[in-house]
């Protein structure tokens, strides 16, 4: 009941900022982008950078299959992780930010995170 309980629990936080400080400026008025995945594992937490959401997306499968990589079939169902993405925008003066976090289980958390990335891919402003 717990594993089933913990497979299911699939929590997605959207926030919407729309001065959010950056680490990115618009140059000439022009569409800039930054986009991160960051995991939590245990007590580890890896971030991953992209300049466009174009490459996050590009990169995404390998990076959230490598959750599964490591992650033994004795250890995936008793495991935690927590994954957020953010996507940044900025255009002229306007700054937007969009995140999902999604928690879940090694097993059913690729899923899960890949759904928040469609998401987040759809909200494209």
């Amino acid at each position: 009941m717990k594993h089933l309980l913990l497979g299911s629990l699939t929590s997605v936080l959207f926030s919407f900022n729309g001065n959010a400080q950056n680490d990115f400026k618009s140059v000439n008025g022009e569409k800039t982008e930054y986009a991160y995945i960051s995991i939590k594992q245990d007590d580890e937490i890896t971030k991953y950078k992209f300049s466009t959401l174009k490459d996050l997306v590009e990169c995404s499968d390998k990076i959230l299959e490598d959750i599964h990589a490591k992650n033994d079939d004795n250890n995936k169902y008793s495991c935690v992780v927590t994954v957020e993405i953010s996507i940044s925008f900025s255009q002229g003066i306007e700054n937007s930010t969009v995140t999902g976090i999604t928690k879940s289980s090694c097993q059913t958390i690729v899923n899960a995170a890949k759904k928040l990335i469609s998401q987040l891919n759809g909200i494209n402003m």
